[in-house]
């Protein structure tokens, strides 16, 4: 990614029900155009150098996030402070045929928007 500082208004972490074979632990970056988010997993490489310089660049002490351990859709936000633990992301389950959870192997399949919290301070000037 490319994106100055000054344009992030968010930073957060979310998981899926997809793991533990595949990536379910993404980081995000919700910068200030309005258009969506910026995603990575926990585990790319340089995500920990990435967490640990821009946190020093917003001013806070970690992007840490704790949501290791879920095994399902989980969201929340980690800066700004003042939203920390708040959700992320509203999960809404799209309806999906018996057929296509079988072959899906029971995952759901998932439309994610941000929450009305995130989306207040994303509107907002810096």
């Amino acid at each position: 990614w490319e994106l100055p500082a000054s344009k992030v208004r968010a930073f957060g972490e979310y998981t899926t029900d997809h793991g533990p074979m595949v990536d379910d632990w993404f980081m995000v970056v919700v910068p200030d155009s309005g258009d969506g988010w910026l995603e990575a997993s926990v585990y790319a490489d340089g995500a920990d150098a990435f967490r640990v310089d821009l946190a020093k660049v917003l001013g806070t002490e970690s992007l840490y996030g704790e949501l290791f351990a879920h095994t399902d859709f989980a969201s929340r936000v980690i800066w700004p402070t003042r939203l920390a633990g708040k959700p992320l992301f509203d999960f809404k389950p799209m309806p999906m045929p018996w057929w296509k959870k079988l072959v899906r192997l029971g995952c759901e399949q998932i439309q994610f928007a941000l929450s009305p919290e995130v989306q207040a301070v994303v509107s907002k000037p810096a």
